[in-house]
């Protein structure tokens, strides 16, 4: 592994006081509050931190002076994630052609598969007075799905949990420590996915593998690395965000009796709460942004090769742009989250996401209305992505049938 340059070793330097923040994990709310009254931008070494919610669309809504085609995207991979790391035109012409396959009608009929691998999970706890939510339910819950959706055996899922968190989860106090894990997880990944998409079955089982490997962008097929590149970063997002958000959530709602107690009386009110909840824990707190051109955003100069921290977080409890956004509520009628970012990079995998959270906290509290955190434990938050690895709930003795 070559030795980092200057400039490499102060960006990562950069997104270690960022990610290494404990804060950001477990209490992110008051962090942001107090960096937007200090000012909309904190510069950190090459790396400048923007905080309020109008900046950062902007930001997100500047492409071509604010690049995604980082070459220094820490995730472990040696080519660009399609569409996340490509800037227009190749970013328009690649969505353009895998849009249609995350489309709602295209993800609805999902919908009794993820309540299946939802009630399956919840019948493998038993009659235990405690589980571990975080283990049991949230982590193998969107893996299960994602993998029905790809077209890919079940038995993989313990793999694929493994390296995407080496990946997105590293050990974050040595930068060296961080790009070995990313990097050979990494490695491992892009194998995983080449001998799938070298498997003659792969289109027999159907799925989305079998989708892409029909699609075209522009006038040609996809390649097999590009659908490698796809998958890659399928797996990261599509079992991270999904599993992170549940944790999130059902620790606000064990420590918020009464706001479960709203879901369990209106059901119908759970798609909303998703939404509330996405907005106010923002698992994925920011994203990056390669500057191209000497420029500023607000107030702030910046040169080229230095980077954009857009918090996502920040801007979702932006008060200037959303009055109450320090009360969590479950009724909002529009609720305008930056949660899967924005602009033209905004998830493709966002309505997914929502579909799994919603479908699981409704079978959840179809059979477990009732939760608590047992007394005495103190919730380790993970650094990095807001996440709680281990979430340990006491259930209520279930009425014998």
């Amino acid at each position: 592994m070559a030795e980092p340059s200057s400039r490499e070793a102060d960006l990562a330097a950069a997104f270690m006081a960022i990610y290494g923040n404990p804060e950001l994990s477990s209490d992110p709310q008051t962090m942001y509050r107090r960096h937007r009254a200090a000012g909309d931008t904190t510069r950190i070494g090459p790396m400048v931190v923007v905080h309020p919610r109008a900046l950062v669309e902007e930001a997100l809504d500047r492409p071509a002076e604010f690049s995604s085609a980082m070459s220094s995207a820490r995730l472990g991979n040696t080519r660009p994630l399609i569409p996340m790391q490509l800037d227009p035109p190749a970013h328009g012409a690649y969505r353009k052609a895998i849009r249609r396959l995350f489309t709602a009608g295209r993800l609805r009929p999902m919908t009794p598969a993820i309540i299946r691998i939802a009630e399956s999970l919840i019948d493998r706890l038993g009659d235990r007075a405690e589980v571990d939510f975080a283990t049991e339910f949230a982590v193998p819950l969107p893996a299960l799905v994602l993998l029905e959706l790809l077209g890919l055996p079940a038995r993989d899922a313990a793999l694929l949990i493994a390296l995407k968190d080496a990946i997105v989860h590293p050990p974050w106090g040595d930068p060296a420590e961080t790009e070995r894990s990313q990097a050979e997880a990494g490695a491992r990944l892009y194998q995983y996915f080449a001998a799938v998409l070298d498997d003659e079955a792969v289109r027999a089982r159907g799925g989305l593998i079998a989708d892409l490997l029909g699609t075209d962008v522009g006038q040609r097929r996809l390649t097999a690395e590009e659908i490698a590149d796809i998958c890659y970063l399928l797996i990261l997002a599509g079992l991270d965000t999904v599993t992170d958000t549940l944790t999130l959530s059902a620790a606000y709602l064990a420590q918020h009796p009464e706001r479960r107690r709203e879901l369990v009386d209106d059901p119908a009110l759970t798609d909303h709460a998703v939404e509330e909840l996405l907005r106010w824990e923002t698992p994925v707190p920011g994203l990056p942004r390669l500057v191209t051109t000497e420029t500023r955003i607000g107030d702030c100069p910046v040169r080229p090769g230095e980077v954009l921290f857009l918090s996502l977080g920040s801007a979702n409890t932006d008060e200037a742009a959303l009055p109450d956004a320090y009360t969590v509520r479950f009724d909002r009628p529009r609720n305008p989250h930056l949660a899967f970012g924005g602009g033209i990079h905004r998830c493709l995998g966002g309505y997914l996401a929502k579909l799994e959270l919603s479908i699981a906290l409704r079978v959840w509290h179809t059979r477990f209305p009732d939760y608590a955190i047992p007394g005495g434990t103190t919730i380790e938050y993970a650094t990095g992505l807001r996440s709680i690895p281990h979430l340990p709930l006491t259930l209520p003795a279930r009425p014998q049938s």
